[in-house]
């Protein structure tokens, strides 16, 4: 669950020693998480690292040796 959400939406899940600050996203199995800027903005930066993390597998599974082409294992053989 995002941070924010559990923030906004669910604080009754906090434990003692929780930290209370958004910062961390789940998107499509991915779970990303920034600090060093405010709640929001952390979550903004770790929604851009999702995004890159799969523009850059998409290139990579469509590159000229990559499994798209090759009947790699992720076309199921």
């Amino acid at each position: 669950m995002d941070t924010s959400r559990l923030r906004d939406h669910s604080p009754h899940l906090y434990r003692a020693g929780d930290i209370k600050w958004p910062g961390g996203i789940v998107r499509e199995g991915l779970v990303v998480a920034f600090s060093g800027v405010q709640g929001e903005y952390d979550e903004m930066i770790a929604e851009w690292l999702v995004s890159a993390i799969r523009a850059i597998c998409r290139l990579e599974f469509r590159a000229p040796d990559g499994p798209r082409d090759n009947g790699g294992p992720f076309l199921g053989e």
